[in-house]
């Protein structure tokens, strides 16, 4: 099937048109993946941060409350 010059002028606008926006299409795409990766990794150090300051909280009040009861051992 032979297409006609009309056609094909018509069908490399068209190839054109669209090459321009799978470009952006896919930078936005790795740039969005790239984005989320780091967000994942920024909400898990902030994560670890927390634990670790609640585990440190925990210890201090056990070491409190064996403190207090060593306290109250020594008493008797």
């Amino acid at each position: 099937m032979r297409l006609s010059l009309k056609y094909k002028v018509i069908l490399a606008f068209l190839f054109l048109s669209f090459l321009p926006i799978a470009i952006l299409a896919y930078v936005s795409f790795v740039t969005i993946r790239e984005a989320g990766k780091s967000l994942i990794v920024q909400m898990i150090c902030e994560l670890e941060k927390d634990e670790s300051k609640r585990l440190i909280k925990e210890a201090e009040n056990y070491a409190h409350k064996i403190a207090i009861f060593l306290k109250e051992r020594k008493g008797i």
